[in-house]
Formats: C-alpha cells, sequence, structure tokens
C-alpha cells in the first residue's frame, strides 16, 4: 500500500488465513485402546489426533509430528476434524502440531495456537501362563517347542481366511521336528486369548532330516551322515523360518523362508512356495504333501530349495564375505503397512 507523500511505495502480501494463528484445541489419543488382564493397552506405532477448524474456509490440513530422530507428515481433506499418525516409532515422544491450509500444496497456511507433546506406547512381550515359572508357561500348541512365526491374514485371503492366524513352529516330537502348521482353534483373532491357541496338522510342512545322533557325554559332535554329505542338498538340517503371503507370477501363495545347513556344513538362507495357495501347508511340488527325505530336498526333489542368502562358495548367488547365514528377519510391504 501507498503512504501519502512517501516516494516509496510498500505491497504487502496478505495470505488467504489470517497468519495469527487460532486455537485448535488440539487433542492426542491412543489407537486400538484395550484392556487384557486388568492392564490397558494401545498401539505402539499409531496416535490418534483431532482438532477445531478454524473459522475461515480451508483447503485442507497438515499435521506434523517430530521426533528427537525423524518426522511424519500426514495431510487431510479441507472437512475433516481428526486423522490417525500411523507408522510412527514404539514407545518414542513427538511433538505434534496442525497447519490449516489456503491452498492446494499448503505453501500458505496457518499454524494452530497450540502444540501437543505425546508418546506412543512402548511394545511390550509377555508369557501367558500361571505362576512365575517358565514350567507352567501357556504354549500356543500343546505340542509346540521354541521358534515359531505368526501372520494374520486380511480380506486378501478370501472370506473363509479373513481375520484368521496362520502358525508355523517346531513341534516337540521328533518324528515331526522341522516346520509344523498350527491352525487356529477360534474362528476369528478378535482376542489375545483367540489369537493364542492352536492346533497342530500332521502331514504338511517341512521335516528334518539327517539329524546326528549324539553320543554319550563328553564324546564331541556326532560324524555327518555320509548320505547328507554325499547328496548336494543345501537343506539337510532345518532351523529358524519365517512365512511371507505373497501375491506373485505364479499366484496367490506363501514363500516359506527357512536357515538351514547344508551338505557341505554350511548354513544359508533358503526359501520355498507353497503349492496350495494361501493355505500354505503344502510346500513340496510332488504327490506328497510334506517334506521329509533328503531325496525331497536334493537337486530335482519335490522340496529342492531356492537360494535367499548364499555364502562365499556360492558363485554369482553368493556373498564374499559370509561363511554362513543364519538368524534372518524380513520386513516386507502391506497393503496399509511396511511391518
Amino acid at each position: 500500500m501507498s503512504r501519502p507523500g512517501a516516494g516509496i511505495a510498500f505491497l504487502t502480501l496478505i495470505p488467504a488465513l489470517s497468519a495469527a494463528g487460532w486455537n485448535a484445541d488440539l487433542r492426542v489419543s491412543g489407537t486400538g485402546v484395550f484392556t487384557h488382564a486388568g492392564q490397558l493397552y494401545a498401539s505402539s506405532s499409531s496416535l490418534s489426533v483431532s482438532w477445531t477448524p478454524p473459522p475461515d474456509p480451508v483447503t485442507g490440513f497438515v499435521i506434523v509430528a517430530v521426533s528427537k530422530r525423524s518426522a511424519v507428515r500426514l495431510e487431510a481433506e479441507a472437512g475433516a476434524t481428526g486423522a490417525v499418525l500411523e507408522n510412527l516409532k514404539a514407545g518414542t515422544t513427538y511433538k505434534i502440531r496442525l497447519r490449516a491450509c489456503s491452498d492446494a500444496r499448503c505453501d500458505e497456511f496457518i499454524e494452530s495456537d497450540d502444540e501437543v507433546t505425546a508418546s506412543t506406547e512402548e511394545e511390550y512381550w509377555r508369557i501367558q501362563g500361571t505362576g512365575s515359572s517358565f514350567a507352567t508357561a501357556s504354549r500356543l500348541a500343546t505340542d509346540g517347542n521354541v521358534g515359531s512365526y505368526a501372520f494374520r491374514y486380511g480380506p486378501w485371503a478370501g472370506p473363509e481366511r479373513d481375520g484368521r492366524i496362520q502358525l508355523y513352529y517346531n513341534p516337540l516330537q521328533m518324528d515331526e521336528k522341522g516346520v509344523k502348521i498350527g491352525e487356529m482353534i477360534a474362528p476369528l483373532a478378535d482376542s489375545i486369548e483367540a489369537a493364542s491357541s492352536f492346533r497342530g496338522v500332521s502331514g504338511y510342512g517341512l521335516q528334518r532330516v539327517c539329524i546326528p545322533s549324539a553320543g554319550p557325554p563328553g564324546s564331541g559332535p556326532p560324524p555327518p551322515d555320509p548320505a547328507c554329505a554325499a547328496s548336494g542338498s543345501l537343506a539337510t538340517q532345518l532351523a529358524l523360518f519365517q512365512a511371507v503371503p505373497m501375491d506373485s507370477e505364479a499366484g496367490a501363495l506363501v514363500r516359506l523362508y527357512f536357515e538351514a545347513q547344508g551338505f557341505d556344513g554350511r548354513t544359508r538362507i533358503l526359501w520355498l512356495d507353497s503349492q496350495d495357495g494361501y493355505a500354505g501347508r503344502d510346500f513340496n511340488a510332488g504327490p506328497a504333501s510334506r517334506c521329509n527325505t533328503l531325496r525331497d530336498y536334493s537337486a530335482g526333489g519335490g522340496c529342492e530349495p531356492k537360494l535367499a542368502v548364499g555364502v562365499d562358495i556360492d558363485g554369482d548367488q553368493g556373498n564374499p564375505n559370509l561363511l554362513n547365514a543364519r538368524q534372518f528377519k524380513i520386513g516386507y510391504p502391506t497393503l496399509d503397512s511396511w511391518l
């Protein structure tokens, strides 16, 4: 604007919204809140944000949550009065502010007067059972041992599986050692109790072969089985595993990654695809429904594994600095989260 009598004209750009800010009554709360055994739990990776819009029209909102080492930005529509911040870190404190936008890119905005500090829940790992001893701890499956992995089916798996959990575990009995499948007893995983009780399904999965027989105490490690050493198989002894449901070029399937010692004594990370789609039980491409012989795991067998992480002697598929590949974890994207 011009001031009378002055030789200089001053131009003031006034944004569509007042820059003075507004009292948004910004509020933050936990999501997925539930009570179990008298204790309150909430999501460790998300927070719910709500607010009162400003009196002036807006084109949308931007919520910014900042921690010491990261920031999350979320956009909301013009008529929104709340949103959920996701993909947050567990047990982390965030400073949350709200912007009301006056253009599509939110280059011009006003910021709420209030800033809220909120923390995500810590992640809890609990052992269920009675008393205070591991001896009385509950088992996911009656014959379950240490070593298990589970995933939850979603709508992508069809109505018969949606909301159920698939368990892969190492059973106690020697004649099934390896990877056994457990199915939920309850129809849906709608409570901690329902998600903690499975029955084993025999005749499927992967069974260990070439299990050495231990000698008397002090005799040292047992010698390798000559047949196993001569087989050329990369999967003579199975260890840890993880199952990943996939929508691949071959169709819907479950890819089972597992750690295994091979004929040469080296340990690698291998994988097999299910032959029964999302059912994820049968990994034998032959007529059998279980992988349980040395022939199955050898070249040309129904369970000949593919290499995921090789070692220094595996040529183009190997890793020059690895003598053994063990104890892996896989993070993979889903429809609404990278977890």
